[in-house]
């Protein structure tokens, strides 16, 4: 992760020192994610450890889930011009939504076993590379938004309630590549521009495992360019 996030930043420095002007933004806003984010185990049926009589066994079960409410994210961003109507983007953003339940059912053992519940929440690191082009020019200009990304998806899982299982692991994590396509306003105030952006993100087209399913989120920001 730290060799990925080092090689991003030097393409982004490499690209942004070809230009002099160079406008640094602070991003912040909302992430509505779909209902596969808080899929931590790429699995609906997971095998487990609980220790019976002093030892480890393994022990299976269905792993329900709560549905992701919405988070909130927090970055930064960089734009370069590449024409009038192209601009170079460039950013950092981190992602972070709320506590949800995880309950594991029907668990399979010779012994009667009752249900485990976990909280767990989910947090992504977004490296983002892209071209907005803007085709209206008004009062606002208005542009449309394609970037690649690289996430870094991240879960913290603890037990909450039930009996003591031990699922494959309590703090799980995924590399994956993906996209984001969305569209954006700019409203010049002379000393700094505000800008407002929606976009939609696949974060996981590329590297997805044969049991994950897509996890994809909506996200809209506000940002402030100096």
């Amino acid at each position: 992760m730290k060799k990925i996030i080092i090689l991003f930043s030097l393409f982004v420095g490499l690209s942004f020192s070809a230009y002099s002007q160079i406008d640094i933004g602070l991003r912040l806003g909302l992430s509505t994610p779909n209902d596969r984010i808080n899929d931590v185990y790429n699995s609906s049926n997971l095998k487990f450890s609980k220790i019976i009589d002093g030892n480890y066994t393994d022990v299976y079960g269905d792993l329900k889930r709560e549905g992701t409410k919405s988070g909130y994210h927090i970055g930064m961003v960089g734009r370069v011009s590449l024409s009038d109507d192209f601009v170079f983007v460039g950013g950092l953003t981190y992602h972070k939504f709320p506590l949800t339940e995880l309950k594991v059912e029907d668990i399979e053992s010779t012994e009667d076993i009752e249900n485990a519940v976990y909280e767990a929440n989910q947090s992504y690191i977004t490296l983002n590379a892209g071209v907005n082009y803007y085709f209206l020019e008004l009062i606002v200009d208005v542009y449309g938004v394609g970037e690649l990304q690289y996430n870094y998806l991240s879960s913290d899982v603890n037990l909450i309630d039930g009996i003591d299982l031990f699922p494959p692991t309590m703090n799980p994590t995924d590399s994956r590549v993906g996209a984001g396509l969305g569209l954006g306003v700019d409203l010049d105030l002379k000393l700094v521009t505000l800008n407002v952006e929606g976009k939609y993100n696949f974060a996981n087209l590329v590297g997805m495992e044969d049991t994950e399913s897509s996890k994809n989120y909506f996200s809209l920001s506000l940002c402030v360019f100096m």
